[in-house]
Order: structure tokens, then C-alpha cells, then sequence
């Protein structure tokens, strides 16, 4: 990755979109984090042809890349549903000495029913679903708790594709319920806000309990 000399010394911010989704998805909030500082790269990775552990590869890939850079002095990682998974396969894998902390949007961390009933149609178009079913064999049941992080976790109440239970990780820093649904929480100042609070803090501000 190049680095342009007016973003030097400013902390790494990765964001990574969903299934089906890209980089358009996480505009809003690519645009509210670069105003306030951060360096900020807008991660698309191909969500319908690669499952999770290949995507997880390249992301570790661009995470020890970002590491060698002496000009990233921290490195925090914003994940929308499947990005989330994709994001903590690569962390178990690879964990940066320079990592920052981590959110979770709408993460599917004890698998998606929806996944579960589109996989066996779109499963092998799609191999990202079997990944991603609730089902106990999937890969998103299988994978490690992470223990060696801060992360924090924002759910949808109208979330249609995750249900609020799914989000959930026993290691969770700070869990944060906010009144919208799985795609359109990214576009809303509330979601920007409360994951500025947690990359700064490292938790929730009060502010936000009791919203949903």
C-alpha cells in the first residue's frame, strides 16, 4: 500500500463490507472517519466467489502489509456482516502487534438462519453461506473465540438476516443494540458515532444504551 506523506503518523482504520455487498456499502463511513483523522482504507474482497478462510487469507495478507509500515501507529478493523467473520478468521490466524481495537457490525457470530436456507439452492455459487449457516458443523461455529483483542459488537433491532442472539460472543468488550436493520445501519450518523466512541474508549457511550 502506498502511503501519502499527509497521512503519515495517522492511525489505520480497515473497513470491510458483507456478503453481496462493496465498498460503496461502507462509503458513509469511510467518509465520516477519514474527517476525523484516521487513514482510512475501504477493503472490497470477492464475498460470492471466495468462502471465508480465502478472503481471511488475503486479508492477512493486507494486514501484515499495513504492519511493515511504520507510518500506521495503530490499526483497527471496522467488519459488516460477513467482513466480521472474515475478519476474525484472519485475526486467528495473524494477530498485528499494532492492533487497535476491532467492530462488529451486525456480525452473524453464531451463524445466519437465512445462510442455513439459501445454502443448499446457493451454495455453490455462493460457498460463503455454508460458511455462514447456523447450523453447529458451519465454519462460523467453529472458529475460535477471540481472546487476544478489544472488540465490540453493534446489532441491528430490525435485523432480518442475523438475529440479535447470533451477535453475541461470550469475550465481547462492549455489545450495543441500536434501532435499525442489517444493511442500513451503515448509513446512519448513530452507528458512525457509537463506533468512533468504542475506537477511542473502548467501549459503548452511555449515550447510546437504550436507544433500540
Amino acid at each position: 500500500m502506498q502511503e501519502h506523506s499527509h497521512k503519515q503518523n495517522r492511525e489505520l482504520l480497515v473497513l470491510i463490507h458483507g456478503l453481496a455487498a462493496n465498498t460503496m456499502f461502507l462509503r458513509p463511513l469511510e467518509r465520516h472517519f477519514s474527517r476525523l483523522g484516521f487513514n482510512v482504507l475501504n477493503w472490497g474482497y470477492p464475498s460470492i466467489r471466495n468462502g471465508v478462510e480465502k478472503n481471511a487469507q488475503r486479508l492477512r495478507q493486507l494486514l501484515e502489509d499495513a504492519e511493515s509500515q511504520s507510518s500506521n501507529p495503530r490499526i483497527h478493523i471496522v467488519a459488516h456482516s460477513m467482513g466480521s467473520i472474515v475478519t476474525r478468521a484472519a485475526l486467528t490466524a495473524y494477530l498485528p502487534a499494532m492492533l487497535g481495537r476491532v467492530v462488529l457490525l451486525g456480525p452473524p457470530n453464531r451463524g445466519s438462519p437465512v445462510a442455513r436456507r439459501l445454502a443448499p439452492a446457493l451454495g455453490r455459487l455462493c460457498p460463503a453461506l455454508h460458511d455462514l449457516s447456523d447450523v453447529p458443523a458451519s465454519l462460523v461455529n467453529q472458529l475460535p473465540v477471540p481472546e487476544n483483542y478489544s472488540f465490540g459488537i453493534i446489532a441491528a433491532a430490525y435485523d432480518r438476516v442475523v438475529p440479535l442472539a447470533n451477535t453475541h460472543l461470550e469475550t465481547e468488550s462492549d455489545h450495543l443494540v441500536l434501532p435499525f436493520g442489517h444493511g442500513s445501519m451503515l448509513f446512519q450518523a448513530a452507528v458512525a458515532d457509537a463506533v468512533h466512541c468504542f475506537l477511542t474508549g473502548g467501549q459503548f457511550c452511555p449515550a447510546f444504551v437504550g436507544l433500540a
